[in-house]
Order: structure tokens, then C-alpha cells, then sequence
């Protein structure tokens, strides 16, 4: 649900040591890296031109993949499992040569199914669609995320937006920032709801609870806030996704000087 990523392409992952080498999209559609300290996944963009403009200096530059650093209770995560974090080969593969995922759908859809049996009969099921599906009304209608850039974290060109993809630039640290920060607030409201679960089954009324004790206790330290928002990304400033055809702010400001220059005289 964090990244919205369709599940059957995120159980053909790719681990890739070096991703400075070229990314074949055809042969394997989504790939992950890790990068000083946090791992990121490398998506193909969603704006495409039938060709390449060469010696286009003027505008901004356009990256040939979508880069989305993974929030760091992910990486955690990630880091304590048997993965394959070190080779290149599936990303879900448990052994050596590591050329098949070692999970798929079927084994998630039965453990979600135990999962659900432990659920309030009232509660809605947890499936593998739904938590897919949720993370653009989360991360977006919920949470203030700007749908474009839910589009491009997530890979997924949604149909009201497709017209504004191709006329935009989002710059990468842009994207990184932004996603990173409200990936934040999400994984905060997660555990806040996970406690005020716990809370009504032990009937526990949270109106007497002392906040700053129940804020420390479910958010952490205002120190331990920082940690998620450090992109750590490589990323040049003028990087991004979207129009190859957006003007750089400097070209403009000699445009418009040249202009007024030729008006006056």
C-alpha cells in the first residue's frame, strides 16, 4: 500500500547492484537498488516520446526511469529479511541463482486469509487488491500527496490525469520529499490506529489518557522525525519526469530580458 505499485509486477522485482547501467524496461519492468542506506525502486516513465530531442540544453532534463525512495520503516524491514539484497536476480528470491521469486500471489492471498480470520466479523477483508488500490485515496485524498506525483510513485497513469502528465515537469527531489514526507504521516496514523484497536479491546476510554504521554509513547521523539525525510538521493537538482519540453527558469529570464531589450529599442 505504500507505493501503490500493481502486485504482480512487484513480485517480478528486480535487484540490480549498479543502476547507473541501463535499465531494460522490456525485459524486467520494475527493479530496486539499494542506495546510501535505503533502498529505491526504479519505475518506467510515464510520459514517452517516439524519439529522443539531442542537444536539447534549454529545457530541463528528463530521467529515463521514475526513482521512488522506499520510507525507511520499509527498508527496516527489508534489511531483516532473507531477501535477495546483494545479487542481481529476483528481488523475492531466497537462493542461488536467484532466476525465480521465491513468493507469489497465491501465498500472500493465504496468509491474508488467516489474517482475516483473526478480524472483527464487521471488518472488511484485507486482500492484496484492496491494499493495492488503497494507497492513492491514502496517500492522496487522505493525506494531501499531489496526485501527479501519487502517478508517478506509483506507476500508474490514472485516467484523470493523463492529459497534465504530459504537459508538467516534477522535478525528482521534488518527488522524493514529498512522497518521503507523507509516507510519514501514514505509517504515524497506522500505528496511532493499530493502539486505539488495542485501546478498544481492552476498553480502554483514550479521552483520559494524558496526550503528550500517548503522543510520545505511538509517534516517538520529535528526533526520531528526520530520519524518513533524508531522500539520500544522487539525484541532480534539474532531474525530473514528465515534458522534455519545460524551459529552464534561467533561459526564461534571458528570453523575456532579450525581448524587452528588442521592445524598448
Amino acid at each position: 500500500m505504500h507505493t501503490g505499485t500493481e502486485p504482480r509486477l512487484l513480485f517480478s522485482l528486480w535487484n540490480i547492484n549498479d543502476p547507473r547501467n541501463r535499465l531494460n524496461f522490456k525485459e524486467q519492468h520494475i527493479y530496486i537498488s539499494r542506495s546510501n542506506g535505503r533502498y529505491v525502486l526504479y519505475k518506467p516513465p510515464l510520459v514517452f516520446l517516439k524519439s529522443k530531442i539531442e542537444g536539447n540544453n534549454l529545457c530541463r532534463k528528463v530521467s529515463e526511469s521514475v526513482m521512488v525512495p522506499l520510507p525507511h520503516v520499509i527498508c527496516k524491514l527489508i534489511d531483516e529479511s532473507p531477501v535477495d539484497k546483494e545479487n542481481d536476480g529476483f528481488f523475492f528470491s531466497l537462493r542461488s541463482p536467484y532466476n525465480k521469486a521465491s513468493i507469489n500471489l497465491d501465498m500472500v492471498s493465504s496468509f491474508l486469509k488467516q489474517v482475516n480470520q483473526g478480524l472483527n466479523k464487521t471488518a472488511l477483508p484485507i486482500t492484496i487488491s484492496s491494499l493495492a488500490f488503497s494507497f492513492f485515496s491514502t496517500y492522496s485524498s487522505r493525506y494531501g500527496l499531489d496526485p501527479i506525483l501519487a502517478c508517478y510513485v506509483s506507476g500508474q497513469d490514472y485516467r484523470l490525469y493523463v492529459s497534465t502528465l504530459h504537459y508538467i515537469h516534477v522535478p525528482a527531489q521534488h518527488l522524493e520529499e514529498k512522497y518521503l514526507s507523507v509516507s510519514e504521516i501514514v505509517h504515524k496514523k497506522i500505528l496511532l490506529n493499530i493502539e486505539e484497536t488495542k485501546m478498544a479491546h481492552r476498553k480502554i476510554v483514550r479521552k483520559y489518557l494524558v496526550p503528550e504521554a500517548e503522543n510520545k509513547c505511538l509517534l516517538g521523539s520529535s528526533g526520531m522525525k528526520s530520519e524518513n525525510l533524508k531522500a539520500d538521493s544522487n539525484s541532480p537538482s534539474d532531474l525530473g519526469y514528465g515534458s522534455r519540453f519545460v524551459p529552464l527558469k534561467e533561459n526564461i529570464v534571458s528570453y523575456i530580458t532579450l525581448l524587452r531589450a528588442a521592445i524598448e529599442y
